[in-house]
């Protein structure tokens, strides 16, 4: 059922060529094998990790070309069947300038978008960005780990030895992760959470601004965590301030791998915060790096490790906060 359900679908489309059909089951082949055969791992996330994972592997138009097969068979899987997602959406939607939404950070980039954020420490809209971007940068988290984020599951004194939040994974429905969070991370979060007074809830959250008939201006943040498209259009609008250009919300995953890579850290070592699958789009990202695929044997828990990848923070990044 798996495996043949998208091979399939290819199989049986009267208007492709004998040429494409055999290149788009070839394609099928890879992205079953990245994204595993069960159907319930053909998710909007999985499609994402996949393409960004041909993306540090291969040229744009290369990676573009390739995942025409996966959207053919995502849509006409979705038409066949009420219940299936078209899992290849989101993607569909990125295609258009890859480049754009995949390319990760540079330290300048990186120190002007937090610099748009920053430019008034006691305003609230301020204080919040500055949190989520250097939350972003420290963690590498997908969306909707970030709207996940609780105040009452950031453990300060974890089994770990070091902090950690609790955030759920992506695609993985109520699967929680635990990723070490690094000071310069919680000395970020710590005046924005002072700010709301509150020791419970969502840590990033809407933020409404009101003028009295005094004319003063107050604030009122939201008791419901950030959307999806909230986060997105935020991380948009501080890029635009900086004069960055277009910046997307998983260049931050790929610059806190590019930084942590960069650092001399090992594949284990950072997908100890990511969560990466080091057989996935990790492991082609750190082809060659420090201590190579091999070093995961005998490391049974990954977050044991997790303490040199939350102590690598840039120097001129903790300096901005401890």
């Amino acid at each position: 059922m798996s495996k043949s359900e998208l091979h399939a679908i290819v199989e049986r489309a009267q208007e492709l060529a004998d040429s494409t059909r055999e290149r788009y089951l070839r394609d099928l082949d890879k992205f079953i094998d990245f994204a595993s055969d069960n159907p319930h791992d053909w998710t909007p996330a999985r499609t994402e990790d996949f393409y960004a994972d041909l993306l540090t592997r291969m040229q744009p138009q290369s990676a573009n070309r390739l995942m025409a097969s996966i959207a053919y068979a995502s849509t006409w899987r979705a038409r066949q069947n009420p219940r299936a997602q078209d899992f290849c959406a989101a993607v569909r939607k990125a295609r258009g300038n890859p480049r754009e939404s995949y390319e990760q950070l540079n330290e300048e980039q990186a120190q002007k978008l937090l610099a748009a954020c920053m430019i008034d420490p006691k305003n609230p809209f301020c204080l919040r960005d500055t949190a989520l971007i250097v939350v972003e940068l420290e963690t590498g988290m997908r969306r909707m780990s970030i709207q996940s984020m609780q105040f009452e599951m950031i453990v300060m004194q974890s089994k770990y030895g070091y902090p950690i939040a609790r955030v759920l994974a992506k695609g993985h429905g109520k699967h929680r992760q635990e990723v070490p969070l690094s000071d310069t991370a919680l000395a970020a979060i710590a005046p924005w959470q002072a700010w709301l007074d509150l020791s419970k809830g969502p840590v990033f959250r809407a933020i409404d601004r009101g003028v009295g008939n005094t004319g003063k201006i107050s604030y009122k943040a939201s008791k419901t965590a950030l959307s999806a498209t909230a986060i997105q259009k935020i991380i948009a609008t501080r890029a635009e301030q900086a004069k960055i250009g277009h910046v997307h919300p998983h260049m931050f995953r790929h610059t806190f791998v590019n930084w942590r890579l960069s650092a001399g850290l090992s594949p284990h070592e950072i997908a100890a915060v990511t969560g990466h699958k080091l057989t996935g789009s990790l492991g082609s990202m750190m082809t060659g790096a420090t201590g190579g695929l091999s070093a995961m044997a005998g490391y049974v828990d990954m977050k044991e490790i997790g303490e040199r990848a939350r102590n690598s923070t840039p120097q001129w990044l903790q300096e901005l906060f401890l």
